[in-house]
């Protein structure tokens, strides 16, 4: 995409952003040919899963008190999901984090044009979960993304045996969310 064309569709994100009464992050402001947040050193954190049983709904946090609190509300502990990183770094996108009340799935993508459209479709906006490499990024592996029609769930793993498993159980594939360090 031209740096014109580029900045255009920054700008629509923006002002679709502001009229939901949601702020775009900063970098959606500034045009940037790369799309990279830029720093010297790319750290990792854990990424946790945790799945509820009741709405079927996986959940990854890099938050050991969210992981807490998660389980006293009912979630299953399923381990480390994957490594991120806390903090932007060289090569490395935010990943947005989303949650729909009404159905209780949460939702990741590096993609701002589609937080806007899921907030404008019920999801609540819950900020930087962590920073990632893009999906077409040669770097890190591939966390796959999944959505269930039937219960407006998303599903992401870096295990591509699980999305097998879950195409098999009426989830259909979205591609690579985003790759992840680990």
């Amino acid at each position: 995409m031209s740096v014109t064309r580029r900045t255009v569709v920054v700008t629509l994100v923006a002002m679709v952003a502001a009229l939901l009464g949601l702020s775009a992050p900063a970098h959606a402001a500034a045009p940037a040919t790369s799309g990279t947040v830029a720093s010297s050193t790319v750290t990792s954190t854990n990424f946790y899963r945790l799945y509820n049983p009741r709405n079927h709904d996986i959940f990854h946090t890099t938050s050991q008190d969210e992981v807490a609190s998660a389980v006293a509300g009912g979630y299953a502990y399923q381990g480390v999901g994957a490594l991120v990183s806390p903090a932007a770094g060289s090569g490395l996108v935010p990943f947005y984090r989303l949650y729909h009340p009404r159905n209780g799935d949460h939702f990741h993508t590096t993609n701002f044009d589609e937080v806007a459209s899921a907030v404008a479709g019920g999801y609540r906006y819950e900020g930087i979960a962590a920073y990632v490499y893009p999906a077409n990024s040669r770097s890190g592996i591939p966390f796959y993304r999944l959505y269930h029609p039937g219960s407006g769930d998303h599903f992401h793993t870096t295990n591509y045996d699980e999305v097998i498993s879950a195409a098999s159980g009426g989830f259909r594939y979205e591609g690579i969310a985003a790759r992840v360090l680990g």
